[in-house]
Formats: C-alpha cells, sequence, structure tokens
C-alpha cells in the first residue's frame, strides 16, 4: 500500500520492462473479474497492470530508418557486456548515471548514431527520450481506460470517480536517472524510495502470506463444499450464511497458518458474499444456495514501520 492517500501512479522500470500500477486514494486498483493474460480473461482475482516493452537492457536498432526500442532484450546493457546498445547505455553516455563501462557504453551509442549521422549525444537523447516517451504514452493510455469504468480497489468500488494521479512512485533500476524527465511529462512529481533498485525484493520480504478460500453450500442438497482444502460435507437444512462465513474464515485461518502465516497477520475479510433462494414448482422455496469467498487482505507483515518516501521534484 502506498502511504498516503493520494491517487498515483507506480512504475516498476526493470531490464526487459516497465510495470504500471494505479492506486485510488492509496489503494491500488484491482481487476474484479480476472486478469487478462495473453488476452484471455481469467477468473483470477489480481491488480490492474499494465507491462510494456520497454526497460533498461532493451534492444535498440534502426529499422526502415526509425529508431525502435524493445521489445527484445538480448541481454544486459553494453556497458556491462552486452551485445547490444540499450537505453542504459544512452542513459550513462549523457551522464545521467556512472554505473557500468563508459566508454562501452558510448562506442554502443556511436554504432547507432553512425546510423543517422548525427553525434553520441544527439543519438543518445533521442533514445532517452523515446524511452520515456513510450513509458508516458502507456501511462496515460492506462488512465484514460481505467477512468472510462468504475474504479474497483481491493476494499471498495468507487462509481463515477476518475483518477487524477498527484505522484508518480518509481522503483528500478533506471529510476533515478528517468524520473526528473517522467514527472516533467506526466505533469506530477516523482517519488523513488530508498533501495528503489531491490524495491521487488524488499517488497517480496516483507509481503505477508495470503491466500483465500470460496465455501459452496447447497441446503437443498445438505452440502457444502471447499474445493482449495478438499473439502465436501453434508449441512443441515437450516445451515445458514451466518455459519457459512464463520466455517470458512476458520479454515481459511487454518490455511494460512500451515503457509508460514504469522498470527499477527492474519486481517481476515469477506470478498464475496452471495445468497440465493432456490425455488421449485409452484414458486415454493426448495433451499438456499451460498457463495462466500474470504481473503488473507494483502499487505505488509506485522510490525513493518513505515516511513515517508523521498520526493524529487
Amino acid at each position: 500500500m502506498i502511504n498516503d492517500s493520494k491517487d498515483a501512479v507506480a512504475l516498476d522500470i526493470g531490464g526487459t520492462t516497465t510495470d504500471i500500477a494505479i492506486f485510488a486514494d492509496g489503494t491500488p486498483l484491482l481487476e474484479p473479474l480476472g486478469v487478462t493474460i495473453e488476452g484471455h480473461k481469467t477468473l483470477i482475482r489480481g491488480l490492474l497492470t499494465r507491462s510494456i516493452g520497454i526497460g533498461g537492457d532493451s534492444r535498440i536498432r534502426y529499422d526502415d530508418g526509425h529508431l525502435v526500442i524493445g521489445p527484445e532484450r538480448d541481454g544486459p546493457a553494453a556497458a556491462f557486456g552486452g551485445p547490444s546498445p540499450t537505453p542504459t547505455d544512452a542513459m550513462i553516455a549523457l551522464g545521467l548515471t556512472d554505473i557500468g563501462d563508459r566508454e562501452k557504453a558510448f562506442r554502443a551509442v556511436k554504432e547507432i548514431a553512425d546510423v543517422k549521422n548525427c553525434s553520441i549525444e544527439e543519438m543518445a537523447k533521442e533514445i532517452f527520450e523515446l524511452a520515456c516517451g513510450k513509458i508516458i504514452a502507456a501511462v496515460n493510455e492506462m488512465l484514460r481506460d481505467i477512468n472510462n469504468k468504475p474504479v474497483y480497489t481491493v476494499h471498495e468500488i468507487f462509481e463515477g470517480k476518475k483518477i487524477k494521479p498527484e505522484v508518480v512512485y518509481i522503483v528500478g533500476g533506471p529510476a533515478r536517472p528517468m524520473a526528473p524527465y517522467l514527472d516533467k511529462m506526466l505533469g506530477f512529481p516523482s517519488s523513488i524510495p530508498e533501495h528503489a533498485d531491490v524495491a521487488n525484493a524488499i517488497g517480496a520480504a516483507l509481503a505477508r502470506t495470503t491466500t483465500e478460500l470460496t465455501l459452496l453450500a447447497d441446503t437443498e442438497k445438505r452440502e457444502m463444499i471447499i474445493a482449495e482444502e478438499g473439502i465436501q460435507t453434508s449441512i443441515p437444512r437450516g445451515f445458514t450464511r451466518d455459519e457459512a462465513i464463520g466455517i470458512c474464515t476458520d479454515k481459511l485461518r487454518e490455511r494460512a497458518l500451515r503457509m508460514g502465516a504469522q498470527k499477527d497477520d492474519l486481517d481476515i475479510e469477506i470478498i464475496e458474499d452471495q445468497v440465493f433462494n432456490m425455488v421449485r414448482g409452484m414458486g415454493f422455496s426448495a433451499g438456499k444456495n451460498i457463495r462466500i469467498k474470504a481473503q488473507v487482505k494483502p499487505g505488509l507483515i506485522a510490525g513493518f514501520r513505515r516511513e515517508a518516501p523521498h520526493v524529487t521534484q
């Protein structure tokens, strides 16, 4: 969770891709009907993210007279022994970062500059601005798409809310060189957390164990199923929604503890709660169909102290 209540953009700029996420009032947006994988909708709830083939190690080449960046990655930047020029090499050539072998970076950018018959500095600037421009275009497109439909978060739905980001959070190796240009073009300030280049590893270490269960109960058939736990058992005809919630949360708690969660991290929430009457014959109720889904709320492990991020203007 972002440590404030602002609408925000989060960018994870890696070697191969840039991943984009959007926050509403400090809470990440959700794909409530399932994430999309290779154009196919799934039934798996997940965070609303978008990934584009632009990263610090994206391959740079000329194609039909046009500069092309990515989506391929041939290996590390030339400054680290890779075979192709990359945006990282351009940033090194521009003096935006002092990592790697500067001479190798210059030689790699010069290969592209010679094709266009321009200086190394001019080519490095063109590469850098094109890479940043593709990220900015993807962010703006994602915001337009989101603002054309209801906004779902982990906790609630915001009918009619329009996302108006006030800050862009940037992590990944290229975060510091790119941040000043990205926030200028997006029109709001950037925030780079401490240890931004290893933020994913830190996040994995601090994330609480999370899992979910779905309970299905049919009081006409007197049957209850929790597929994730392999449970199929009998229930009385008078089985209620409250009983279903109690069983579902108890089983979820047991499951999370088996997976290694700590008791202090068991922040359980009901994310689906439906009860339908089943009618037979002349309109008489034959029973109820109950569906309860519970999850251990995603977040940080108990006791972790959050600090305000550093904001660059």
